[in-house]
Parts: C-alpha cells; structure tokens; sequence
C-alpha cells in the first residue's frame, strides 16, 4: 500500500514490507526484524508494532482482522496458526544464519547516509536489500500459503470489507452515508488488493464529502500534519490549543485546499515557537536521515519516516 510505503525509508525495508503485506487480503502477517543499535533483535526478533512479538500473537491478530468480515472456521483457523509458527522458524533460522551480514550492512547504510555519498549510499542501500531478499522470498512463500486457505467467496468478501474500512479510514472524522460509501467503491477499480490503489480511493472520497464534511476532514489533516511536521518541538497544550483555534479559522477559507490549508497553519506555528524549540526543530534529523536517538527506550538502527502519511508536504 502506497501510503505505507511512503512512511518507510530504506532501514525499515523489512517492517515496511511485512506489516503492508499483513494488510492484504492474504498474507502472513507480521514477522519483521527490528534491531537496536547494537544489531541485536528485539522481543526475539519478529515483530510489527504492538502486540506482534510471537507468531501466536501475529497469527491471533491476522485471524481476527479476517474473521470480522469472512466466517472462518475452526480449521482455517489451526492451519493459518500453524503457518504462522513455521513461518517464524524460517525467519529465525533466516536471521540467525544471517546475523553477521545483516549487522554489516546496517552499518554500511549508516555510514553511508553519514559521508552523505550518494554513490555510497546506493551501493549500501542495493547491498541491503540484496542481503534482505531472502527473508522476502520466504515472506511470499508464506503469502501465497495463506491465499489458499481461503475461499474465493471468502476473499472477494474480504476485499469489500477492508474497502470500507479503508474508505471510512480515509474520510475520518467524517461520517459516510451508506450512499456515500457505495458512490466511493463504484468510482475506484482496486483489484484484490484496495491498498494498492489508495490514491484513486482518497479522490474518490474527496468528490463525494459534503462542504461541512470536507471542513472537518482538512482540519483533521492539518492538524495531524502540524503533529508530524513539528514533533520535535513537543508543542505545548496551551500552543496546540491556539493552532487548532487557528485552523478553525483557516478552513473556513473553503477556496483553499489542503495545502494551502497546511501551509497557512504552518505559518501560525511558526510564530508560535520558542527559541529553544526552533533549535529543536533544526537539529531534529529530517526524514530520510538516520535517527540515533531513543525510539522506545532503545538506540535504533532505522531511518526516520515521514511520520504523518496525510502532510502534504
């Protein structure tokens, strides 16, 4: 899915790969590398965020997120567990086999991006993905396991129930009618998979918002967009407060878009800032860049994202 590849640099490869192939409609799930600074895996070496660490965790949360829309039974259930388990082996083995090499070449990306050599760092970055291709391959083996053990009727009900999760997702905080939702999934072809045509879906749920609901979608991602744009400058209460007093103000403005809309606001927090916070914001890394600071209570290795999907920047 497009919007969560664009909040992924190079060193969250594998976690980006896992956790977008979790959220179609067949796939493995979570099963990610993620090392602290000293290479080291964390909570064993497999996860995606949350409660992932252990592939009963994984294969309980997959199974949940399908059974809400499709009726599995008992034995879809044991055989997608049970994949989960071996898929985990395969990735232990995978990691352990591998440690050496996949500590090297987390190093070398880092030094890359420090010379700021551009012929380093690509070198470094197709070296990566080289030594990652393996835990891929073994990721798309698991996927095309998994995509047997539902039905076609299964699936084709899957997809139209992640699509209106997606739709309702990208139209918050507004609420769709149930005609509303239909003109949406009329308008876009996704295929099996909705998130591979994200795009085409948020312009479909823009031509269908009313005035009022478009107000209160933009304000929404503006202020989420002042949230990721100025994190390093942990905003105060009482400044979060006069921005989104001022962004009631700028979206009332129904000739701007949203880019005009989060550029405005942009404006505003500026004139909020403290010195030191301005500081802050200077010598935060910029995305793309390596991050060396805690994330988590731990040192980590990984590049720093775009943290808001929605910045129109």
């Amino acid at each position: 899915m497009k919007r969560i590849v664009t909040l992924i640099a190079l060193f969250a490869l594998p976690c980006a790969v896992a956790f977008a192939e979790e959220r179609a409609p067949a796939n493995p799930g979570p099963g990610v590398i993620v090392t602290q600074g000293s290479g080291a895996p964390l909570n064993g070496g497999f996860v995606g965020g949350g409660a992932w660490g252990q592939p009963a965790d994984a294969a309980k949360y997959y199974i949940q997120s399908i059974d809400k829309f499709v009726a599995l039974t008992d034995d879809q259930k044991q055989t997608m567990t049970d994949l989960f388990a071996a898929r985990s082996k395969e990735l232990a083995d995978f990691n352990t086999q591998s440690a050496d090499k996949l500590k090297a070449a987390r190093d070398a990306m880092m030094a890359a991006y420090k010379s700021q050599d551009q012929e380093a760092i690509t070198k470094a970055s197709q070296d990566y993905q080289a030594i990652y291709a393996p835990m891929h391959d073994i990721m798309q083996k698991y996927n095309d396991k998994l995509d047997k053990v539902l039905t076609p009727a299964q699936k084709t009900k899957l997809t139209d129930g992640r699509l209106s999760d997606m739709i309702k997702m990208i139209a918050k905080p507004a609420e769709l009618t149930d005609n509303q939702l239909k003109a949406v999934k009329d308008a876009v072809n996704t295929g099996d998979n909705p998130r591979e045509n994200y795009q085409a879906i948020q312009n479909a749920v823009n031509d269908i918002l009313t005035p009022a609901q478009k107000t209160a979608v933009n304000k929404s991602r503006a202020m989420m967009s002042v949230r990721g744009r100025f994190y390093a400058a942990n905003l105060t209460a009482d400044q979060l407060a006069q921005i989104e007093t001022a962004c009631d103000q700028i979206v009332k403005d129904t000739r701007l878009d949203l880019k005009a809309i989060s550029e405005a606001l942009n404006e505003k927090v500026n004139g909020l800032l403290t010195p030191e916070q301005k500081k802050a914001l200077e010598s935060a890394p910029k995305p793309g860049q390596p991050w060396t600071g805690p994330v988590g209570g731990a040192k980590s290795d990984a590049l720093v994202p775009r943290l808001n999907p929605r910045d129109p920047k």
